[in-house]
C-alpha cells in the first residue's frame, strides 16, 4: 500500500494564529481524510507530561529507601556496623544495605564478618548490586564472613543484604581483620598502606629482605633510620590510614617481608616479591603458545633432590624428563610433593595399607600439595 502526504498551507489569519488547514493522506483506495491542528494542542500536550512527571517524583518521593546498618565507631573492639530492624522483617526477608557514612571511597575495606546481638535464628542473603542475585551468608553458630570480596568503601556501597528472622533482627557486621597492610602501586612507586579497622592505636613496621637486613622506609617523604627492627609510624584513630614507602638505599634483596603491628595486639603482614620496575609474579602468559596448538609432550619435569623448606627462594633439581625445553625466567612452574603418605606395612594382610581394608592408606601427611611458582632464573 503506498501513501502519498499532500502538501498543505498555513493561514495567518485564523483564529488561532498559525494552523494547518488540511492534511490528506491518500491511498490506492482513494481513501482521504482532514484533520485539524490547533497551536495550543501542544501546549495541553505539555501541561499533561508536565503534570505526569511531577506525580512521577512525588510517587519517588513517597518510595521509602532501604534501612541502613549505621557506622558505629566507639564500640570498644572498633568499628561496625548495626542494624536494628522495626520488627518482624516481612515473609520475603528485610532489606538492608550498608551506609558508609563519611568514609573515603578508596579506603582499603578487610573481609567482613556478621553475627546478630539477640541470640536470634535467622537467615541472611547478600547481593553485589541492585541487579545481582542474593546469595546465602554461610552461618554458624549465628555468625559467619560475607562470601564476596569487597576490597574497598566504594564497593561496599553497592551490597544489598536481605535477612529473615521469627524476631527483631539486630545484626552487627564488623571487620575481621582489625589491621590492614595493602600495597598498590602510584606513579611508578609502590605504595604500603596501614589501615587500622580496630580501636585507636600506635603502629609499628618492620621490613626485612632476602639478606636478613632490616630496611628503612619513608613516612611522608622523611627517611626513618633506626637501629630497632620496628619503627613507628604513629598513632592511627579507627578507620584511619598511613602510607609509606621502602628506601631505596641500600637497595632490598627481594623477596621482601612486611610486618605491621599494634600496641592492641593487631597484626597484618605482607611479601613483595619484586621491585616496582620488576615483572612482578606473575609468569608470562601463554609464553609457549595456545593450548589450542600445542602438541607432543610439552611440559619438563625435575626431580627435586632435597628438601625445600618454607620460604625458601629456590629449589635444587636434578636431570629433568619429558620435553627438552629448559626452565627460562619467567616461567610458571607447579611443585608438588608427591609423597609423603603413612602406610601401613606391618602385615601382609588385611591390615596393610589402611589398616583395616588391605589398600590405601593411613593418612596423606603432605602428599599432593602443591604450588605455582614463577622462574627467577
Amino acid at each position: 500500500m503506498n501513501f502519498y502526504l499532500n502538501p498543505f498551507s498555513h493561514s495567518p489569519s485564523g483564529p488561532y494564529g498559525n494552523e494547518v488547514r488540511k492534511v490528506s493522506l491518500s491511498t490506492e483506495g482513494k481513501l482521504e481524510g482532514a484533520m485539524k491542528m490547533r497551536r495550543d494542542a501542544g501546549l495541553v500536550l505539555s501541561t499533561l507530561l508536565l503534570a505526569a512527571m511531577g506525580l512521577f517524583q512525588s510517587l519517588w518521593a513517597a518510595t521509602p529507601s532501604l534501612p541502613t546498618a549505621a557506622l558505629d565507631t566507639t564500640g570498644q573492639e572498633g568499628p561496625a556496623w548495626r542494624l536494628s530492624s522495626p520488627g518482624l522483617p516481612p515473609s520475603d526477608g528485610l532489606h538492608f544495605r550498608i551506609d558508609p557514612g563519611t568514609l573515603p571511597p578508596d579506603l582499603p575495606l578487610p573481609a567482613l564478618k556478621v553475627r546478630e546481638a539477640n541470640g536470634q535464628d535467622y537467615t541472611l542473603e547478600m547481593a553485589q548490586d541492585s541487579r545481582a542475585r542474593f546469595e546465602p551468608v554461610l552461618l554458624q553458630d549465628g555468625s559467619g564472613t560475607l562470601p564476596l570480596a569487597l576490597p574497598d568503601v566504594a564497593s561496599l556501597r553497592k551490597v544489598r543484604f536481605r535477612v529473615r528472622s521469627q524476631g527483631t533482627a539486630a545484626l552487627i557486621l564488623e571487620p575481621v581483620t582489625p589491621l590492614l597492610l595493602t600495597p598498590s602501586l602510584r606513579g611508578g612507586r609502590r605504595i604500603l598502606t596501614v589501615t587500622n579497622w580496630g580501636p585507636a592505636s600506635s603502629v609499628e613496621v618492620r621490613v626485612q629482605d632476602a639478606a636478613g637486613r632490616d630496611i628503612n622506609v619513608e613516612v611522608g617523604g622523611h627517611l626513618q633510620v633506626s637501629g630497632v627492627e620496628w619503627r613507628s609510624l604513629g598513632d592511627l584513630q579507627p578507620t584511619s590510614r598511613m602510607e609509606f614507602r621502602l628506601a631505596s638505599d641500600p637497595a632490598p634483596v627481594y623477596p621482601v617481608s612486611i610486618e605491621a603491628r599494634t600496641d592492641q595486639g593487631t597484626a597484618a603482614k605482607t611479601t613483595l616479591y619484586a621491585p616496582e620496575s620488576g615483572s612482578g609474579v606473575c609468569a608470562t602468559p601463554g609464553k609457549d603458545g595456545a593450548g589450542g596448538t600445542l602438541g607432543g609432550i610439552v611440559n619438563t619435569y625435575y626431580p627435586v633432590t632435597a628438601s625445600v623448606p618454607a620460604g625458601a627462594t629456590s629449589v635444587s633439581v636434578g636431570a629433568s624428563s619429558g620435553s627438552s625445553t629448559a626452565i627460562a625466567p619467567g616461567d610458571l612452574l607447579l611443585l608438588i610433593q608427591m609423597q609423603d603418605a603413612a602406610i601401613n606395612t606391618t602385615y601382609n594382610s588385611a591390615s596393610y595399607g589402611d589398616g583395616s581394608t588391605g589398600a590405601g592408606y593411613s593418612s596423606l601427611n603432605g602428599t599432593g600439595k602443591f604450588e605455582f611458582l614463577k622462574a627467577r632464573s
